[in-house]
């Protein structure tokens, strides 16, 4: 889990890997992110942005996880 701009974010590698939104109403922001074993999911983000930075398999990816923005999929 993460902290970024007040929110709380988390983010899976089972079910094809995804990342949400905590709170009141989860929500979920993005799928995709890989299940493989090495792939222990993280998101980074840039500060003052919505982009995240995540493994998305093997390779390093940026995400932008706007929760206002519909679901994301890399």
């Amino acid at each position: 889990m993460t902290v970024h701009r007040g929110r709380v974010f988390a983010s899976t590698y089972r079910e094809g890997g995804n990342a949400y939104l905590l709170g009141p109403e989860t929500r979920h922001l993005a799928t995709g992110l890989g299940e493989e074993w090495f792939n222990v999911p993280e998101l980074h983000f840039e500060p003052g942005s919505w982009k995240a930075w995540a493994l998305v398999g093997r390779d390093l990816a940026t995400i932008r996880l706007d929760p206002r923005c519909p679901k994301a999929t890399p």
